[in-house]
């Protein structure tokens, strides 16, 4: 397990609707989202990244790409500082090409937030899926959503990866609710096998009617998934607040 890995919390939760739930699980197949298709205009928005670079990264960038002599790369290097913008626009194209066709599939910490359940699951009509940690072995990558208030660039040529990380984990403040952690495919979007033991719990919305319940449960059934249990989310008395039971 890597030091990401162990850092995540032992089981995450996907809220779905029940058609949808019930495709991944007759699947055993996760749906990685480009990132184009996204609710929030602002997520994995090429604009997080910097792509001008200063006077010394101009010079590095000409100097690993130009093999001919010295004086081929100084006229080069002058040409980009007077001009930055065939280098921007070249690593922002390719940036920008890499993350729409990539794919991502968001977990959330909890399984009990009734926004979640509201937008996620048909308006607590729906399904909370438990996932073991193991589910993040089918990505290039697992980490925690970064929530914050203030819209920053990360310098495309400093230090490394850490650009990258910022536009696949940067999300507004007003989404800290939904507590996410997300696993990214690079170069790969649309289904992806899983092992089904990394399903735990399907856990039924409070609104579930009966029929939609019992459509789950002969799946569970005719898949032979004995080792998936069942939960309900209830509506405490008395509060806000929903109790899985």
């Amino acid at each position: 397990m890597t030091e990401k890995e162990s850092d995540l919390p032992e089981f995450l939760y996907k809220y779905i609707n029940i058609e949808r739930g019930l495709s991944l699980i007759s699947e055993s197949k996760i749906w990685f989202s480009s990132p184009e298709n996204f609710n929030d205009p602002f997520d994995c928005h090429i604009d997080l990244i910097n792509f001008k670079p200063n006077e010394k990264q101009i010079k590095e960038i000409i100097n690993a790409k130009l093999k001919g002599n010295n004086r081929t790369r100084r006229i080069e290097i002058q040409k980009n500082k007077r001009n930055p913008y065939r280098i921007i626009n070249q690593f922002s194209a390719q940036a920008d090409d890499l993350f729409k066709n990539s794919g991502v599939f968001c977990y959330s910490e909890i399984p009990d937030n009734m926004l979640l359940w509201s937008h996620y699951a048909d308006n607590h009509k729906g399904i909370c899926l438990k996932f073991s940690r193991d589910i993040t072995k089918i990505s290039t990558l697992t980490d925690r959503v970064i929530y914050t208030e203030n819209y920053e660039r990360k310098s495309f040529y400093e230090k490394n990866g850490e650009s990258i990380h910022h536009l696949l984990f940067t999300k507004s403040e007003d989404w800290k609710y939904e507590k996410e952690i997300r696993s990214v495919n690079i170069l790969e979007n649309g289904k992806v096998d899983f092992p089904i033991e990394n399903l735990r719990e399907i856990i039924f919305g409070c609104r579930v009617n009966e029929n939609e319940m019992k459509k789950i449960k002969e799946k569970i059934m005719e898949l032979n998934l004995s080792h998936i249990k069942f939960k309900t989310a209830k509506q405490e008395k008395l509060s806000f607040k929903l109790k899985i039971e």
